[in-house]
């Protein structure tokens, strides 16, 4: 959790607790992402990601937002995974 509260630190420009979308894309066009041809679908990747996590709807992501895409994201991985196995295990296929 202390790598992704730095990460949420080094995209919250303004130190206000919240990350934008305009902040999401000042981080996409620094750097390495310059020249990033794939740059304008991530912003817009973004930019869903953020309205779908905004949960109280102020236009940004606050880290306890973040922090549930986050958990959200790594519980359906895992799920994922198990249906894969299970998959693979239920030779017979009947559940």
């Amino acid at each position: 959790m202390a790598s992704l509260r730095h990460t949420f630190t080094e995209l919250d420009l303004d130190g206000d607790g919240k990350i934008t979308t305009a902040e999401l894309k000042i981080a996409l066009t620094a750097g390495e992402h310059e020249n990033n041809p794939e740059a304008p679908t991530l912003a817009a990747h973004l930019d869903r990601l953020l309205s779908l996590n905004d949960v109280d709807h102020d236009g940004a992501m606050d880290f306890e937002e973040l922090l549930m895409a986050t958990t959200q994201i790594k519980l359906a991985n895992k799920r994922e995974r198990l249906e894969v196995i299970f998959a693979q295990l239920d030779e017979n296929g009947d559940g």
